[in-house]
C-alpha cells in the first residue's frame, strides 16, 4: 500500500534489469539479452496511475500466461508498455530516460523520459567475476554447457547448475531443482565411464503474486506451459498463493538447499497420468 496524503503528486519508479537467454523473450534464441522493467505510479492524491514498462514484446512470454496477466493489468489500470531499455538515470532532475526498441529489439534511435519521485533499479545480471574470466565461459561470459546434459563443452568431467550457464531457461531456483536431477544421474554416468543420459527438459517456474492474496503459479520451459498440478494454474488462485507463502519456502530451505528436492518432474508425470484417464 502506497500512501501520499501530504504530497500533491508523487511518481513511483520501479525497474529492475534481468538477464535472459530466450526462454521468455525469445523462445529460440540463445543470444543473451539484457531486459529492463519498469512500474511507474504516479499518485495525485489518492488516485494512482500505474504504468508498466517491459524490455520484450510481450508482458509474458508463456501465452497461457500472458493472458491472465493481460486482465490483472487491464483490472487494475496499470498501462503496459513494451520494447523499453533504461539507458540513463538523471537523480538531479529524478528523470530515467529509456531507449524504444524495434522488434528485433534494436534501438530505434527515439527516447522516453520519465520524471519520477522513487527509483528502484536491479543492476544487470552477470556471472562471479572468478567465472567470468575462466576458461569455462562462452563470449558472454556465461558457462558454455549443452543444454540436455549440463556438461561443459569443453571439459567433459565438468558440470554446471545454476544461473551461471547459458542455457536458455528462465533463471529461478525452480530450474535449479530441476538442473540438480539431471547432473546427479550424469555425474554418475560420466565417472563410471559412460555417456550422460539425463536430459535437462529446460523447466523454470515463477509465482506470480498479483495481489495480497492471489498467485499466478506459472510453471514453464522453452516451449510452453510445464504445470505439475491438474489445476488451472494460469488463473489467479488463493490455493496458489497459500503454496507461495508457506510451501515454498519450506521446501526452498529444508528439500532444495539440502540436496533433498530435484524438482516437481515426478509429480508432474503422475498427474498426466492421472488427466489422460
Amino acid at each position: 500500500m502506497i500512501y501520499a496524503t501530504s504530497l500533491k503528486r508523487v511518481r513511483f519508479l520501479l525497474c529492475w534489469d534481468i538477464i535472459n537467454h530466450g526462454a521468455i523473450g525469445n523462445q529460440k534464441s540463445k543470444k543473451k539479452i539484457r531486459k529492463h522493467q519498469l512500474v511507474t505510479i504516479d499518485c495525485f492524491d489518492n488516485n494512482i496511475l500505474k504504468q508498466y514498462n517491459n524490455f520484450f514484446f510481450h508482458l509474458f512470454g508463456i501465452e497461457s500466461y500472458l493472458k491472465s496477466l493481460e486482465k490483472v493489468a487491464r483490472d487494475k489500470e496499470i498501462d503496459v508498455r513494451t520494447r523499453r531499455n533504461l539507458i540513463e538515470v538523471n537523480t538531479n532532475d529524478r528523470i530515467a530516460t529509456f531507449e524504444l526498441l524495434d522488434e528485433e529489439a534494436k534501438p530505434t534511435g527515439k527516447t522516453e523520459q520519465i520524471e519520477y519521485s522513487l527509483l528502484h533499479i536491479g543492476p544487470p545480471c552477470s556471472t562471479p567475476e572468478a567465472l567470468r574470466n575462466s576458461a569455462f565461459v562462452d563470449k558472454t561470459g556465461f558457462m558454455d554447457v549443452d543444454g540436455g546434459s549440463l556438461q561443459s563443452k569443453k571439459y567433459p568431467n565438468v558440470f554446471g547448475v545454476g544461473d551461471c550457464m547459458n542455457t536458455p531457461n528462465a533463471k529461478t531456483a525452480a530450474a535449479v531443482s530441476s538442473h540438480l536431477k539431471t547432473i546427479e544421474k550424469n555425474l554418475t554416468q560420466v565417472m563410471q565411464g559412460n555417456r550422460p543420459c539425463m536430459q535437462y527438459d529446460g523447466y523454470a517456474s515463477c509465482p506470480l503474486v498479483v495481489s495480497t492474496n492471489r498467485v499466478i503459479l506459472a510453471e514453464f520451459g522453452p516451449r510452453g506451459a510445464m504445470e505439475t498440478t491438474p489445476f488451472d494454474q494460469s488463473k489467479p488462485t488463493y490455493w496458489a498463493y497459500l503454496m507461495k507463502r508457506y510451501f515454498m519456502p519450506a521446501l526452498y530451505w529444508n528439500g532444495l538447499i539440502k540436496g533433498y528436492w530435484n524438482g516437481p518432474a515426478t509429480l508432474r508425470n503422475c498427474t498426466r497420468l492421472v488427466k489422460s484417464k
